[in-house]
Order: structure tokens, then sequence, then C-alpha cells
């Protein structure tokens, strides 16, 4: 689980689509695009999952690849 505070950027190529809670099945109807960055609000206990400022996402798909690398540069609002 990424440490709160800490910027991430999709590299996931579709984006990933936010969720209401931290469940993949729970999704909204807005995308976070590949290449865009976001900070870590919150983790959701143990898991793969994060709070952003738009909702939730996992930090890794279904089949356990990574969507997110650790963002070096200045969050993009």
């Amino acid at each position: 689980t990424p440490k709160i505070g800490i910027s991430l950027r999709c590299i996931c190529p579709q984006g990933i689509i936010y969720r209401r809670s931290p469940e993949f099945c729970d999704k909204t109807e807005n995308t976070l695009a590949a290449g865009k960055i976001v900070r870590v609000l919150e983790g959701h206990m143990d898991t793969h999952w994060v709070r952003v400022r738009d909702g939730w996402l996992p930090t890794v798909d279904s089949d356990g690849r990574k969507l997110f690398e650790t963002a070096t540069e200045s969050l993009e609002e």
C-alpha cells in the first residue's frame, strides 16, 4: 500500500475508473487518464486500494499488474 501523501502517476494505457469504495465493482462515471498524477489521501487497510481527491482507485488490476508508478514531480491539478 502506498504511503499517505505520496504522488502516483497512472501508467494504465486506458486509464483507471474511479470507485465509490475500495471495490472493483463500485465504479463511478469518471476515469483517471494515463499519465495523470494523483496524491494518496488514505489507504484501505493493507490492500492495493488508495483514496484520492476524486474517489478510490486500485493500484493493481484484477490480474495483479501495477497501474501506477511513483511520481517524482509535483501534482498536476
